[in-house]
C-alpha cells in the first residue's frame, strides 16, 4: 500500500513538471510580453539649449524619459555625467525626474582641458537592462 502511494506521487509530481513545462514551451511570445511589461526598456533624450560649448560657459537641458514611444513615469532621479576621451568621469548631476521630465545645468569649469567630451544621461532601471541601452 506504501509503495503504491509513492508510485503514484511520483507519477504526479512527473506529470505536474511536464505539463508545466509543455504549457510554457507553447506560449513563449505571451512569456516574453509579460516579462516586456513589466520590466519595460527606459530611454533619455536630452534636448540642450546649443551644440557647442567652450570652457567656463553653462550647459542647459531639458530630458525627457520615455518607454515604448510614452512618458514613462518609472524613474524619479536622473544622472547626467560629462565624460572625456578617457572615460573619465569630469562631472556629475543628479536632477529630479517630474512626470518623465527634467531640467539641469552642467557647468564647464574655466581649467577644462580642450577636447571632445561626452554628456551621457541613464537612470537606475536602466542598469537592468543591456548596455546597448545606455
Amino acid at each position: 500500500m506504501i509503495n503504491l502511494r509513492r508510485g503514484k506521487c511520483l507519477l504526479l509530481l512527473v506529470y505536474s513538471v511536464l505539463t508545466g513545462v509543455y504549457g510554457l514551451a507553447q506560449k513563449p511570445e505571451q512569456e516574453l510580453e509579460k516579462w516586456a511589461q513589466k520590466n519595460p526598456i527606459e530611454k533619455v533624450y536630452l534636448h540642450f539649449d546649443r551644440e557647442n560649448y567652450i570652457a567656463g560657459e553653462t550647459a542647459w537641458f531639458k530630458a525627457y524619459l520615455s518607454s515604448d514611444h510614452f512618458p514613462d513615469t518609472l524613474s524619479t532621479t536622473l544622472y547626467v555625467e560629462l565624460v572625456n576621451s578617457d572615460l573619465a568621469v569630469v562631472e556629475r548631476k543628479i536632477v529630479p525626474v517630474i512626470l518623465a521630465t527634467s531640467y539641469g545645468q552642467i557647468d564647464f569649469a574655466d581649467s577644462l582641458v580642450s577636447g571632445m567630451y561626452t554628456i551621457r544621461a541613464f537612470t537606475r532601471s536602466m542598469f537592468d537592462q543591456s548596455q546597448d541601452f545606455i
